[in-house]
């Protein structure tokens, strides 16, 4: 959220190489939509949709996708489609709107444990209407 969009990829492909974590499935998940969100502030469209895919299939092979990697995976796919910050905006608040509503879900409220998916939507609001 501080717009230090190069040094948190930096950061994830740090983080990505250590060979303890691939153990731990519980944020690979995590990581990999991080990954998404990062390209998407990098303005990386074209390899955002690589990408996306690839994510989506990852996270597929598991038999289970939670609610929020679903919502946020669904949202990035919109993306690719937009033109303007006008059109962003309503994306944004669907966006919000779901992940307040999985938020309370108790099987899925970890997933606001690192990164507050919400906060960085209220900044990227905030962002677009020059507040």
């Amino acid at each position: 959220m501080s717009g230090k969009y190069s040094e948190a990829l930096d950061e994830y492909n740090n983080i990505q190489g250590k060979s303890h974590l691939k153990k731990r499935s519980d944020l690979d998940w995590y990581l990999k939509l991080l990954n998404l969100i990062i390209h998407y502030e990098l303005k990386n469209y074209k390899l955002l949709k690589y990408l996306l895919i690839s994510t989506y299939r990852n996270l597929y092979k598991r038999k289970k996708l939670f609610k929020v990697e679903t919502a946020i995976i669904r949202f990035i796919r919109k993306l690719t489609d937009l033109n303007s910050e006008e059109q962003l905006v309503p994306q944004l608040l669907i966006l919000k709107n779901d992940l307040c509503a999985i938020r309370e879900d108790r099987f899925e409220k970890n997933a606001f444990r690192y990164f507050d998916f919400i906060d960085w939507l209220d900044v990227k609001l905030r962002v677009i209407n020059n507040e």
